[in-house]
């Protein structure tokens, strides 16, 4: 359901990745994909600029990635995000 106040697909998923990373003063290493950061990221089942608005729920998470690294399921995604950030501070 959309209404006129609802903001578009690329301004809603910059909410939940840079500006995410930015409220945490850590824009510098996550939020997007640039050479240098952490590379924390998904792969979708489809693209969400292709799927209409009505079914982008039906998407689902494929891989997921922290630091590069494939999620195995091995540990909680919390405990792989405080991995993450450790591997970041050992790194310098």
């Amino acid at each position: 359901y959309v209404t006129d106040s609802a903001v578009d697909l690329g301004d809603a998923l910059c909410m939940y990745t840079y500006n995410i990373a930015h409220t945490s003063f850590d824009e510098n290493e996550r939020g997007s994909l640039e050479a240098g950061k952490l590379a924390d990221m998904v792969l979708l089942s489809g693209n969400p600029f292709e799927t209409d608005t009505r079914n982008l729920h039906q998407l689902k998470v494929e891989k997921l990635y922290f630091s590069g690294e494939e999620y195995d399921g091995n540990m909680s995604i919390p405990q792989a995000l405080v991995e993450g950030v450790r591997n970041r501070d050992a790194r310098g």
